[in-house]
């Protein structure tokens, strides 16, 4: 209840009163703080509550962070909330986006593969990673397909290098003794 009271300099008084309705604002909750890759793809913005508000800062699209888009550094991430009475809340959190390593290239030495990453790597062939094979060189042993993808410290991954299509040729020593 609101009353305004006035009294002129007659000495003369005069009121009136209104009721108004206080209502709470929503209260938001937007969990936080994010750590991508900035080769990880869209990342699903549906930790805020309550639901229904809308997202903004860069790197958003719509209810997805791109964390290309929105480049390699520390962003802010916004979430705002009206409800029925009008009334908002929004909060935000911080969402750091981790550089990439860059990809490796594979040359071949003999019958040995060699990455241009001293680390990381991870070898692979047409099954799928190659169990074990994480050094800087691989030697095959079987003709086939073949290219390492690096990890670094931070868990993010490189592109793929270019497939290399290897050929072993090998030369076995024929150990049956025959006579003729």
């Amino acid at each position: 209840t609101i009353t305004y009271t006035y009294t002129d300099s007659n000495s003369c008084s005069a009121s009136d009163t209104a009721y108004t309705t206080v209502h709470p604002a929503p209260t938001v909750l937007f969990p936080g703080p994010i750590t991508l890759c900035e080769n990880s793809g869209l990342y699903a913005l549906n930790g805020a509550t309550p639901s229904g508000g809308t997202y903004s800062g860069t790197g958003v699209i719509g209810n997805d962070f791109d964390p290309f888009a929105a480049g390699v550094g520390m962003h802010t991430v916004y979430y705002m909330i009206s409800d029925g009475n009008g009334c908002s809340d929004d909060d935000s959190a911080s969402y750091e986006v981790l550089g990439v390593p860059a990809t490796p290239t594979i040359t071949q030495v003999g019958d040995t593969l060699y990455s241009s990453a001293p680390s990381g790597n991870q070898w692979y062939n047409s099954g799928g990673p190659i169990i074990g094979e994480v050094g800087q060189s691989y030697f095959p042993g079987i003709s086939g397909t073949y290219w390492t993808i690096v990890m670094d410290s931070n868990g993010c991954f490189s592109d793929s290098s270019a497939h290399v299509n290897y050929i072993y040729v090998g030369i076995t020593e024929n150990n049956v003794q025959q006579f003729e």
